[in-house]
């Protein structure tokens, strides 16, 4: 099988990642056959960003074989997708949660977003473990 430089990046990627010899990872395996899951997805594309290869973890995740995510590689390693927005919240939002924290974390805040259930639910656990970054999560 031919493998362009990038496929050949990937392919490498993929096998230190999961310890497996080379030639257990051609085109027609299946990611999850390799132990390629959610969270392997986003060390897949981290790997693969520090490669300069222009991958999301959505794009892994989406993948259900090896072949299925070098497709999705162009000549250059361009990532072919638009990343998601940035999802703006409405000013009158901004201004309330920026006003109900002291001056000093203002002046450290970066922004104001959204959050999911599963991303509070994340904070959370993280705030029990003891985790050192500032938060404050307004329900309103």
């Amino acid at each position: 099988e031919t493998w362009s430089p990038r496929q050949r990046q990937m392919h490498k990627i993929l096998v230190e990642l999961t310890g497996l010899p080379a030639e257990a990872v051609s085109p027609r395996t299946t990611l999850t056959a390799i132990g390629i899951d959610s969270i392997c997805a986003i060390q897949v594309a981290a790997l693969a960003r520090r490669a300069g290869i222009g991958l999301i973890a959505s794009d892994v995740a989406r993948s259900s074989t090896v072949m299925d995510l070098l497709s999705q590689l162009d000549d250059v390693g361009q990532h072919r997708f638009s990343l998601p927005a940035s999802v703006a919240l409405p000013q009158p939002i901004v201004d309330a949660a920026r006003n109900s924290i002291s001056l000093s974390q203002q002046r450290a805040l970066d922004r104001v977003v959204p959050i999911s259930a599963g991303m509070e639910a994340d904070i959370s656990f993280w705030k029990l473990k003891g985790a050192v970054f500032t938060f404050k999560i307004d329900r309103e």
